[in-house]
């Protein structure tokens, strides 16, 4: 089986738990359009294949098949570490929720301020 941009997607897309439709709400674009990435109809421009990368936490050079590597500095946690996402970038790209239900600004802020604390404890 030939291993396309769009098998990429939809492999990593899964594996995260993603539907189509979530995709496309992150990535704010109809799912018709995110489905057409899928079925390797059409490329993503540059913009929108950085920001599936970050959804999807794969390197953009593994979705676009020039390693096979996902991450590219060899390892998750430099991968993960290497990613610079401000809160802003994070409260706008993904819908946190808590039992099914939207968190408001305040308490993603929170939450986000909390991970970031647990991530920075982890590393030392």
């Amino acid at each position: 089986m030939i291993v396309t941009l769009g098998s990429r997607i939809r492999e990593y897309r899964i594996k995260r738990g993603f539907t189509q439709l979530q995709m496309a709400n992150k990535l704010d674009m109809s799912e018709a359009n995110f489905s057409s990435y899928e079925r390797d109809k059409s490329e993503p421009p540059s913009e929108k294949l950085k920001q599936i990368s970050l959804i999807l936490n794969v390197s953009t050079d593994y979705l676009l098949g020039r390693t096979e590597n996902p991450f590219p500095s060899g390892t998750e946690k430099e991968f993960y570490d290497s990613i610079d996402l401000d809160d802003e970038f994070l409260l706008e790209k993904f819908q946190l929720e808590y039992n099914g239900k939207p968190l408001t600004q305040d308490q993603a802020k929170r939450a986000i301020s909390l991970l970031r604390s647990i991530l920075q404890h982890d590393q030392q």
